[in-house]
Order: structure tokens, then C-alpha cells, then sequence
């Protein structure tokens, strides 16, 4: 089923392709996989996340060579085009994690495609003025996604760790637990401000106020779930409780159910 999910989502990455400037030198591109930032700088370009494959052809059209290429995790709409830029000559960066996936995993990245950065906690990526800081955040969406933050810009992209105001795919396959995403949101809300550029991995722009009811929502399911569990509640027993009934108005989407999102949440907690 969650290779099914990974599937629909790059199916339908290539629709809806829209470029949003976020400031003079920094657009989204969106559509082409999960939302891609470029930073352009006089000493070259730096690009947050690869899309997929196909997304990859198409934004290179746009922006001329790539000098930075960092990969905030490892699912396929986010690293199917780092082969393309690593044959152009791009230093890919990601968590140590993800590179040990790349290379270890049939995760249809080639050698050109591999890091040629890794870290652990914190990297800071500074280029033609500009720095950048990259934080790791374990266990939220997969076990080894990192955010990228400009404090300059108070701009931060959360890639995968959020899908908006939509219920996340928690990739319990890799790693993800409830927790992590709750102490990941958690510690970005803390991170910013009211006026911070919030960039989801798919989706709108987010306010902080937005991301503080995710957690609220997050929370709260989480303990709805966890009350169910403790009482010896079968899976199935607990889908049908349905503990999530208050938010899937907000959270629900096409392709994370409330069903799917209790599941996940009930085969994280201990």
C-alpha cells in the first residue's frame, strides 16, 4: 500500500505546475515533485530538492546551472532528479541517513546522484552572500528529513514534515513515528516567528499560527489514538472509534485517509 501511495503522489506531481517568487532571488517551483526552492547568488544556484525525474528536465529549462543541490529526504518525488543535476556538475547535500539509503536501496539513483555532502545534526551552506542552515529533525516523515532555514529572509522550508494543513505521511517503513512529527513541529514553531515564509513540502504557504493547529491536531489524535491502544483496542477497533473524527474535515486529502493516518499513528505508539 505505501508503495502504492508513493506512486499516486508522482503521478500527480506533474500537475498544476506553478512559479512563485518568494523574494527577488528566491522562487518555488511547484508541481515538478514536492515545492522546489531556487536561490540564485552570483556565484551560482542553489536548489532545495530535485522533484522527480521528469520535474527535474522541465525546471532546468528555467534556471541555468545548479551549483548546490540538497535533498531533504529520500522519497522519489524529492531525489528523482539527482541524477540529472549530478551529472551537471552539482554538489548534492543530505543527511547522512538518506545518502546511506541512496546507495544501499534500489532508490533509482545512480553514482552521479549520490551526496557528495552528508551530516548529522546541523550543516550551514553559505555561497555568494548567502547562508543557509540545515537542521535535522529524526523520525518525522521518514529518518532523515532536514529542514532549510534563511535566517536572513526568516524563511524556512519544511519540506516533507509538512503537507500544509493536511494529515502527513508518516513512512513508518523509514522511521517516521507520531512523536517525531509532533517534537518536529514542536521545535520549528519555536524556531520562527508570526512573520516567518512557512514553504510545506506540498501545498500553500503556511502562516505559524497554521502550523501551531497542526500540532494542536496532531496531539490530540495522537492522545485519542494512545487512549484506545492502552485499553487494548484492536487496530481495526480503533479505526472504527474513529479518533481523528474532530480534524478530518481539515486533514483528510486524496491520498492520506483518516484510516491511513490512525493506522500510522497506532503502529508508532509504544
Amino acid at each position: 500500500m505505501k508503495f502504492s501511495l508513493l506512486l499516486l503522489l508522482l503521478s500527480s506531481s506533474l500537475f498544476g505546475q506553478t512559479t512563485t517568487e518568494l523574494l527577488p532571488h528566491i522562487k518555488m517551483f511547484s508541481g515538478y515533485g514536492g515545492n522546489i526552492i531556487n536561490i540564485a547568488t552570483p556565484e551560482g544556484n542553489i536548489l532545495i530538492d530535485s522533484g522527480t525525474a521528469k520535474g527535474a528536465q522541465i525546471i532546468t529549462k528555467m534556471i541555468p546551472q545548479v551549483s548546490y543541490l540538497l535533498a531533504t529526504h529520500r522519497h522519489q518525488d524529492h531525489i528523482g532528479g539527482n541524477n540529472y543535476y549530478g551529472k551537471q556538475g552539482a554538489k548534492i547535500i543530505t543527511h547522512i541517513k538518506t545518502a546511506q539509503y541512496i546507495k544501499e536501496r534500489n532508490s533509482g539513483v545512480s553514482k552521479e546522484g549520490y551526496a557528495a555532502i552528508t551530516f548529522d545534526k546541523k550543516y550551514s551552506l553559505k555561497l555568494g552572500g548567502e547562508e543557509l542552515e540545515l537542521i535535522y529533525f529524526p523520525n518525522a516523515h521518514t529518518d532523515g528529513d532536514y529542514v532549510v532555514y534563511f535566517p536572513k529572509y526568516n524563511l524556512i522550508h519544511m519540506a516533507d514534515i509538512s503537507f500544509g494543513t493536511n494529515y502527513n505521511y508518516l513512512d513508518t517503513k523509514y522511521g517516521a513515528t507520531i512523536s517525531g512529527l509532533i517534537n518536529a513541529t514542536k521545535q520549528i514553531i519555536d524556531m520562527i516567528d508570526d512573520n516567518t515564509i512557512i514553504v510545506p513540502g506540498h501545498g500553500e504557504l503556511l502562516t505559524r499560527d497554521q502550523l501551531k493547529q497542526n500540532l494542536i491536531m496532531y496531539t490530540e489524535i495522537r492522545n485519542e489514538v494512545k487512549k484506545l491502544k492502552d485499553q487494548g483496542r484492536t487496530l481495526a477497533e480503533t479505526i472504527a472509534a474513529n479518533p481523528s473524527k474532530k480534524y478530518d474535515r481539515r486533514g483528510e486529502w486524496s491520498f492520506i485517509t483518516a484510516e491511513k493516518f490512525v493506522t500510522a499513528i497506532y503502529e508508532t505508539l509504544k
